[in-house]
């Protein structure tokens, strides 16, 4: 069977009752879907860490937090560190971020004593707060933070006219948090099909 005839490139499927366990395995994914359709961030973080643990929790908050790295990037166009955090609290480093990054935590209490302190600075500041939430050494309710702080960078960074987003602050984050939402459900649902 050539490649443009594969049912995957000419749209043909596979009838239910020729492969009746992978009909059962989709309408159960759409069914753990509409589900948890209704719930909020809150709740499928509670969701996730009770059914999955907080290391999952945490990879999770992960590539919420990755999401404002353009923030970073924009007030400090070479500086890696940020992306290099979020890696290391995927791998399981034990480091907080205040220890690792003491420079970075003091840039944050300059910035929040600031009054009349520019978009991109309170951005910038949000950002911070972001990744020390995800750190290893902060208590596990900590993560529940991170899309609030994550929503907040980028509404702001929007505000500033910096990053990859287009459009109003507030409609950037209302994606950003159908994104968040969407995300999470994701990964419970994955996490409860490979519990099955």
């Amino acid at each position: 069977m050539s490649s443009m005839h594969t049912p995957e490139l000419s749209g043909a499927r596979t009838r239910a009752t020729d492969a009746p366990g992978l009909a059962r395995l989709h309408r159960a994914m759409r069914g753990e879907h509409e589900a948890l359709a209704s719930l909020n961030t809150d709740d499928l973080l509670a969701l996730l860490h009770r059914e999955a643990g907080t290391q999952t929790l945490r990879l999770a908050c992960c590539d919420i937090a990755e999401r404002v790295l353009p923030v970073f990037t924009a007030r400090f166009p070479h500086d890696g560190r940020p992306a290099a955090y979020i890696e290391a609290v995927r791998a399981g480093n034990p480091r907080v971020f205040s220890a690792a990054y003491p420079e970075l935590r003091d840039l944050d209490r300059h910035f929040s004593l600031i009054r009349g302190a520019t978009h991109l600075d309170t951005a910038v500041s949000y950002a911070l707060h972001t990744l020390f939430d995800l750190g290893m050494g902060r208590p596990t309710s900590a993560l529940y933070s991170v899309p609030m702080f994550s929503l907040w960078a980028i509404e702001l960074a929007v505000m500033a006219g910096v990053g990859p987003w287009t459009g109003t602050g507030r409609d950037i984050r209302d994606a950003e948090r159908a994104w968040q939402t969407e995300h999470l459900r994701h990964k419970l649902v994955h996490v409860r099909m490979s519990a099955q």
